[in-house]
């Protein structure tokens, strides 16, 4: 982890929500050009209501009098009070506090649009049982100058502040995290880097082109038990840039296997993250955008621990190898994976960690941690 003065630096947050609620407001009758023109500007809308604390990004479509295309960078974006919903140039509305604001956009000849976003605060889930994400062990490796640690309930994250995107993330999954809440899709700078005085990026820089999805580490359906829990999965540290195809295909596969298997008392100890082996960051890498100063490094393959606990034991009781499932992969980024199920990227934890150099179970009986993670055992 990242030492400041001597002392390991870490942040825990507390979790906070989406409510519930909708905004259809009509847009304004569009304004006749000078010319005579139409203009057909609009704003993408938002019907639930943007949790406080958290982000999402609007969107400019049509055209202004003059017939001319116009995008979120050609016009001028507006609120009507940005203590309850702020707005940047980008298009990129905060919720500030509870209630709504208008939001408005002007191109040069005029033309205008808005919506209306409602912004409210929701509390997290009070059954939920949390405070086991890092239970197994805090993956650790051989250079703490680029941990910076992020603790929330939902998960616990390593920031790597070089590469602007997480090590890796860690979390606890268990049949109380789940139930009806919807995905927020609140994609958010993380609140975290301002109190650390670090560079955050938005939703914006994350535009790419399609090259790239926002890809979750620990997953929005891990997180249902309540809106604002899944919302702290929408911080933009808790995302790697993900090929699709690997995102949508046998990624997502293996996080719904897992969900599928807390059935009968079990939970999953979970922790993922990427292997960078090419380093590739930068402005226009790959056509990922970036904020200047904080590259968005893009993993060349990423990996997935989950240990599967058939009841509610820690670390200390498990006490042989057979009381616990290892299910550990490693994915290319890459596209042309979408149909190949998860089953054909099956590795061992020792791979993964002589990979990443962490080591991630570290709280379990070493010789039981021997044979879990598959390394050789001779001595044990």
């Amino acid at each position: 982890m990242r030492i400041r003065g001597g002392l390991a630096l870490l942040i825990v947050l507390a979790g906070t929500s989406c409510a519930g609620g909708t905004d259809a407001l009509p847009l304004a009758p569009p304004p006749a050009a000078p010319g005579g023109g139409v203009a057909t500007l609009a704003i993408g809308a938002r019907a639930p209501a943007l949790p406080v604390g958290f982000q999402t990004q609007l969107f400019v479509s049509g055209t202004n009098g003059a017939g001319v295309a116009q995008s979120n960078r050609s016009v001028a974006w507006t609120t009507s009070d940005p203590t309850v919903v702020a707005v940047d140039a980008n298009g990129v509305i905060s919720a500030v506090g509870p209630g709504s604001a208008r939001i408005g956009v002007t191109a040069s000849d005029g033309s205008t649009a808005a919506t209306t976003i409602m912004s409210a605060i929701a509390p997290v889930a009070t059954t939920a049982r949390v405070g086991f994400n890092t239970a197994l062990g805090l993956p650790t490796d051989a250079d703490s100058t680029d941990d910076i640690l992020i603790a929330r309930r939902q998960y616990t994250l390593s920031l790597n502040p070089r590469r602007g995107v997480a090590n890796w993330a860690a979390w606890h999954l268990e049949a109380s995290h789940l139930g009806a809440a919807a995905r927020c899709n609140c994609f958010s700078a993380d609140t975290a880097l301002t109190r650390l005085g670090l560079l955050r990026t938005t939703t914006n820089d994350w535009i790419n082109g399609g090259e790239y999805s926002r890809g979750h580490l620990a997953p929005s359906a891990d997180w249902t038990s309540a809106d604002g829990d899944n919302a702290a999965t929408f911080f933009l540290t808790n995302m790697l840039p993900q090929r699709q195809d690997m995102n949508a295909g046998p990624w997502a596969e293996f996080e719904t296997v897992l969900r599928t298997l807390l059935t009968g008392g079990r939970q999953i100890y979970i922790v993922a993250g990427g292997i960078w082996t090419r380093n590739r960051s930068g402005p226009g890498v790959d056509g990922l955008g970036v904020m200047p100063g904080a590259p968005l490094a893009i993993p060349d393959s990423m990996w997935k621990v989950a240990v599967v606990v058939p009841d509610l034991r820690g670390p200390a009781q498990i006490t042989s190898p057979s009381d616990v499932q290892v299910i550990a992969v490693n994915m290319p980024n890459v596209n042309g994976i979408a149909s190949r199920p998860y089953t054909a990227y099956l590795t061992t934890v020792d791979a993964i960690q002589r990979s990443t150099g962490y080591d991630l179970l570290s709280l379990i009986t070493p010789g039981v941690q021997c044979v879990l993670e598959q390394r050789s055992c001779s001595g044990r």
